[in-house]
């Protein structure tokens, strides 16, 4: 029921948070807006270049031989967590951007980030869900690397 009700929860949730956003940015003038810092390009897949096997053709990443630059100690783990990363990549993109001595891999973001709960692959029955990157994670983890 949790997996058929979250499309719909999640918006609700966000409710508050879309218009203190509102808000805080109605005064801005329309028009283009640039930060100026270089934003650096992470792939949540070891191999960017494969990119599209991995999305269309079910690429088997413990087959990627570049899997160990995500940072994990085995293919498998690499395997498995690098299709459940983009919001992770995110993060590691926006540090990188304005804290580019930072070197931490996605598999230091995972790790940390399950440290405090910030992802659900299976329910307190042991049941799998696979239900992403909580907000509360996310918001640690980019926390944990710009202050």
């Amino acid at each position: 029921m949790k997996a058929v009700a979250h499309p719909w929860i999640d918006p609700l949730l966000s409710t508050r948070d879309h218009r203190c956003a509102r808000r805080a940015l109605q005064s801005l003038p329309a028009g283009e807006y640039r930060v100026g810092v270089r934003v650096p390009y992470y792939a949540q897949f070891a191999s960017p270049e494969r990119i599209h096997d991995y999305i269309h053709r079910g690429y088997d990443g413990t087959h990627d031989p570049d899997w160990h630059t995500f940072g994990a100690d085995v293919p498998e783990d690499y395997a498995f967590w690098s299709h459940r990363v983009c919001a992770l990549a995110c993060i590691k993109m926006a540090v990188g951007a304005f804290y580019p001595d930072a070197q931490l891999t996605l598999w230091d973001l995972v790790q940390q980030g399950l440290a405090v709960n910030g992802y659900t692959v299976r329910d307190e029955r042991g049941r799998w869900v696979d239900q992403g990157w909580y907000v509360h994670a996310q918001k640690h983890l980019a926390g944990l690397h710009t202050g």
